[in-house]
């Protein structure tokens, strides 16, 4: 095997079971944030340098904080590092998720017309 090919495989040295695995030990919701991760791609190599940051994000914010954010990540719709990252960065896996903006009344004031013009 030429040399730069067992540089990109010992860089590689990893499988999809094994971010399976390390994310099971952050939590369960980072554990389905990897496998979905790993699963919306072609070939899961691709996903291994994002299952890689996922995984030590838990370094600089903690396996608490990274398992919610993946748990809001997923109830977004958004799986991807970026999210996960973004998430992190402004503080919003401590804020819950608005389910619905519908469900907020309309603030009463005296410029909305309710039923009275014609």
């Amino acid at each position: 095997m030429p040399a730069n090919h067992r540089a990109v495989r010992e860089f590689n040295q990893y499988d999809g079971a094994h971010y399976r695995c390390r994310a099971g030990s952050i939590g369960t919701n980072a554990y389905h944030f990897i496998d979905t991760l790993l699963k919306s791609v072609d070939y899961e190599e691709q996903a291994y340098k994002s299952c890689m940051a996922v995984i030590n994000f838990s370094k600089q914010y903690g396996n608490i904080r990274v398992d919610n954010a993946c748990k809001k990540a997923i109830e977004l719709n958004s799986v991807n590092y970026s999210t996960l990252k973004n998430i992190l960065k402004n503080n919003q896996d401590r804020k819950p998720v608005n389910s619905s903006d519908a469900d907020t009344p309309t603030p009463q004031h005296e410029n909305l017309r309710v039923g009275e013009w014609e």
